[in-house]
């Protein structure tokens, strides 16, 4: 709750926040709901369709040698468990819905929490490796990403709807194509490990910093820089679905997609999924909205 006497004041930084030179900020196609323009940003509206989900035997056999040598030898007994969740390969359609075409930025995270309706991030702003205004917002658990979706006029999207944009219609490994390029996304060479793995950044990258690597429906970061909250529950015999299960929403896990800069490049596959205790505020996680349509 805001202290009494600061309403004017905050409402008037949020506005200058929310603003380039007095312009709103761009947006790729009006939002068909009645929210403020000045909380969405570049959003990219897809229509009702169906896409490849999920991963081919041939695609877990050769992650499955990326995984064995590209994290540490305790965990290479889990890559077989990692790669089984991306099964069935199945076709699936989703209703039409809005996506964020960038993670969700610092600066725009930090309007939510001035505007009284998020929590601070986990990680402060004064963070050199992590804390640029440009760079995506981290440190943030899926409760605070849902919370900011809200404030904003959306919510998290499903894995279905994630999956779709990230990688259109042809079934692709990666957002750019079916070979792993070092240096279309920030990544790590093996897990967790910090280095700029090829990529030209040693920790978090501005948000749009590879525009080369460009979802086919053109969203930009969805192989590394910070892996993204969804809305599902993890289960891993139930593959995710266009509307959220209520039984796994707030389950014991939940579900990040895309990868991230400590991510090695059999992470950043598209139908790579990774379960996550809700309450996880790392300096890995951060958050992408989605929309709907009237």
């Amino acid at each position: 709750m805001r202290r009494p006497g600061r309403l004017d004041a905050v409402a008037v930084l949020c506005a200058l926040l929310a603003t380039d030179r007095g312009r709103a900020e761009p947006v790729h196609r009006a939002s068909p709901r009645h929210v403020e323009r000045l909380r969405v940003p570049d959003v990219v509206w897809l229509p009702a369709g169906a896409f490849l989900r999920g991963s081919t035997e041939a695609d877990s056999s050769e992650a499955l040698h990326a995984c064995a040598l590209q994290i540490p030898p305790p965990l290479r007994g889990l890559c077989v468990e990692w790669l089984s969740a991306e099964h069935p390969r199945e076709r699936v359609f989703t209703g039409a819905y809005g996506i964020d075409r960038t993670e969700v930025t610092r600066a725009r995270y930090r309007r939510c929490v001035l505007d009284g309706a998020c929590r601070p991030s986990a990680v402060p702003d004064d963070d050199p490796r992590l804390g640029d205004d440009r760079m995506p917002v981290v440190g943030v658990d899926r409760s605070d990403a849902a919370r900011f979706c809200r404030w904003a006029g959306g919510r998290l999207p499903t894995e279905a709807e994630w999956e779709r944009a990230a990688r259109g219609t042809d079934g692709r490994i990666f957002p750019w194509g079916n070979r792993f390029h070092p240096r279309l996304a920030n990544h790590a060479e093996r897990w967790g490990l910090v280095e700029q793995g090829g990529d030209g950044f040693e920790h978090l990258a501005p948000v749009g910093s590879f525009p080369a690597a460009a979802s086919p429906h053109g969203l930009l970061d969805v192989a590394g820089n910070a892996r993204e909250w969804v809305a599902d529950g993890w289960n891993p015999t139930t593959r995710p679905t266009t509307r959220v299960d209520p039984s796994t929403r707030d389950g014991s896990g939940g579900v990040v997609r895309g990868g991230s800069w400590r991510s090695p490049p059999f992470g950043l596959r598209i139908a790579s999924r990774m379960a996550l205790p809700p309450d996880t505020a790392d300096v890995e996680t951060g958050v992408r909205c989605a929309y709907d349509p009237e």
